[in-house]
């Protein structure tokens, strides 16, 4: 049977995994994929300043497999269709083994950007020469050449300019939440579910002002989709309500939007904050992008 995939893009790579496979563990800068519970994926990168050194990071690795482990680290020739995969960064391998788990993988650097990854296989289950690996492979962006970046993970897809860097992420059964920040400004993504649960007892606009109680007293606008309700508040820009407002930690602006998709049974919304009004444009552009899969 062919193999379904889907894509994960997480602060700034991107690639593609098996449908079926899960994400276990997941951090600003880390993800663990899991088949039928057991570990396949390991992913984690950072950006490196000054010269980067592969056998620096195989001797980190060994260190933290412990002394026990550590003479079963070493050095391995990658696989002809991972080289050529990846031939726009500079690459080495590694194979190792310990009581219960052996795995293979690489370490990437990419010279345009900076970024040095990390990813490894775990043996058990997977054909670490095969087609499959090597499609992920293939598939790796560690940076995106325009100036967004993109988010695909679990089920919600967002594109939000690269200057909103992550500040914090939640991943709750039923209650996702990603928070960007740049210069002063937030932008929220919220994602709600079931939905039909939620809306059972309320309509969208009291569920909304359920969960921006800050918005509390200001009714929400219908707007042009009747699945959706919006609100926007402005205090006088001034330097005197500016600095008042950074003395009570308290933003100038606020606006929100939130909508039900009925076909998802999802509910979504966005949120800006900040000490001056976000540029709409911005906001319109997130809003065409974001969307629950």
């Amino acid at each position: 049977m062919p193999i379904r995939w889907k894509e994960t893009a997480w602060n700034g790579i991107r690639f593609h995994t098996p449908s079926d496979w899960d994400i276990a563990k997941i951090g600003k800068q880390y993800l663990l994929f899991e088949d039928e519970d057991r570990p396949v994926l390991e992913i984690k990168w950072n950006t490196i300043k000054g010269a980067f050194s592969h056998k620096k990071h195989l001797r980190r690795l060994s260190t933290l497999h412990g002394k026990k482990d550590a003479h079963l680290i070493e050095q391995w020739k990658i696989p002809d269709r991972w080289a050529q995969a990846l031939k726009r960064y500079e690459i080495s391998g590694f194979s190792w083994e310990s009581a219960n788990l052996n795995g293979k993988g690489t370490f990437l650097y990419c010279p345009e950007c900076g970024n040095a990854t990390f990813i490894q296989f775990f043996h058990k289950g997977i054909d670490i020469d095969g087609g499959l690996t090597s499609h992920i492979m293939k598939s790796f962006r560690d940076h995106d050449s325009k100036e967004q970046t993109r988010w695909s993970i679990y089920d919600i897809r967002a594109i939000v300019p690269k200057e909103f860097k992550l500040e914090r992420y939640r991943f709750e059964p039923g209650n996702f939440l990603l928070v960007f920040i740049s210069d002063g400004q937030k932008i929220s993504l919220h994602r709600w579910s079931p939905a039909h649960v939620l809306l059972s007892h309320s309509d969208l606009s009291a569920f909304a002002a359920s969960r921006f109680p800050a918005l509390s007293g200001v009714p929400f606008l219908r707007t042009s989709d009747p699945d959706a309700v919006e609100w926007e508040n402005k205090t006088e820009d001034t330097a005197w309500s500016r600095w008042r407002n950074r003395i009570r930690k308290k933003p100038s602006y606020r606006w929100v939007r939130i909508w039900h998709e009925k076909e998802k049974n999802r509910i979504l919304a966005i949120q800006a904050e900040g000490q001056k009004p976000i540029s709409r444009a911005l906001l319109e552009n997130i809003l065409d992008e974001y969307e629950s899969l």
